[in-house]
């Protein structure tokens, strides 16, 4: 999965960042 800057940098980018990590 990549990164796709759509949320900025709020809250939910975050959330999508730790998802992203837990995931690999």
């Amino acid at each position: 999965m990549r990164e796709k800057p759509m949320f900025g940098k709020g809250g939910l980018g975050n959330l999508m960042k730790q998802a992203q990590q837990m995931q690999e």
